[in-house]
């Protein structure tokens, strides 16, 4: 499957460059961490700091509004900054595939919920929409979801999504304000999913 090959290196690629403590919605409990209160504010409000910078850029994208041109473009810048969720993740994955030769992604949002990974393989409906039941996507579809740290066949793709939440859940990570197998984060793959770009 040389498109699963491409998703796991664009992952690799991405996670070498933006590492966990520089994303604003994945942390540590702080009666779980091994760092002072004080220190674990301050990292915190630099990351979100940062996140805020990276998210005025000009070509930042916006769903529904934005070509696969200014994704790749703000990928990027993405990497230039190191900072970023999963959007930032996605961009920057996207700029990988497109230097290697792979053009053939989309963004997979999430209207009801709050998350993007990218998908290469699928295809949407005239309305920009891909299959409800991931049973449904074509066999050969692959995601790169770089901050869910995914690379897999899509059919796959739900029981990687329940166990890393299962995985963080007993790392002590917190998403937002939210456990990891809270049903907004573990069963949000279970809801209308959109094109970012239609």
């Amino acid at each position: 499957m040389p498109r699963l090959s491409d998703a796991i290196q664009a992952m690799q690629y991405v996670k070498e460059r933006i590492p966990l403590d520089r994303s604003d919605n994945k942390f540590i409990p702080q009666h779980r961490s091994t760092l002072p209160f004080a220190e674990r504010l301050q990292s915190r409000q630099a990351a979100v700091g940062w996140l805020n910078t990276v998210r005025s850029h000009p070509r930042c994208p916006h769903q529904g509004q934005s070509s696969p041109s200014d994704v790749v473009k703000y990928g990027a810048y993405v990497l230039a900054a190191a900072h970023g969720n999963c959007l930032e993740m996605s961009c920057a994955a996207a700029w990988y595939l497109n230097e290697v030769g792979c053009f053939g992604w989309d963004m997979v949002y999430y209207p009801n919920g709050d998350h993007v990974y990218l998908v290469m393989g699928q295809p949407t409906d005239l309305q920009g929409r891909f299959p409800d039941d991931f049973a449904d996507w074509d066999p050969e579809a692959v995601i790169c979801d770089v901050w869910a740290d995914i690379a897999c066949p899509a059919r796959e793709y739900p029981a990687r999504w329940r166990a890393r939440m299962h995985n963080w859940q007993t790392m002590g990570l917190v998403l937002g304000n939210l456990l990891p197998t809270h049903p907004n984060w573990h069963d949000l793959i279970d809801g209308d999913k959109s094109s970012f770009l239609h």
